[in-house]
């Protein structure tokens, strides 16, 4: 996954404002080039997607949800204790929030393995 393409969706997914979904510059393909009209739902409050995007993206994690107070926590797997979690009034954004965080999570510890393996 593109880390700076995960960040520029959760900004602009934070921001809660409408944006072009044009093909060329859609924030949603450019983070998830085979997954990115799910995550176009889960953006427009489907639930389903943001489910379907969880289990495609983070498989075998776990999630805490409250539809009601629009929070959403993710689990790692195998780390005790550790979570991404994300508030909005848009459960469905709430969770896909809570999924660009994980992963901009997992990228960042990644880019920072393979710096330590090359030595800077």
């Amino acid at each position: 996954m593109n880390r700076t393409a995960l960040i520029s969706l959760k900004e602009k997914v934070e921001a809660g404002a409408e944006f072009d979904w044009g093909f060329c510059e859609n924030p949603a393909r450019l983070a998830f080039p085979v997954m990115w009209g799910v995550a176009m739902r889960a953006y427009e409050g489907s639930l389903d997607a943001a489910k379907a995007l969880h289990e495609s993206v983070l498989p075998g994690r776990g999630t805490a949800i409250n539809t009601e107070r629009g929070y959403v926590a993710i689990y790692g797997k195998g780390i005790a204790g550790k979570c991404d979690a994300a508030c909005f009034d848009n459960p469905a954004r709430a969770w896909l929030l809570a999924i660009l965080s994980a992963l901009i999570a997992m990228e960042t510890d990644r880019e920072e393995e393979r710096e330590a393996e090359e030595g800077y």
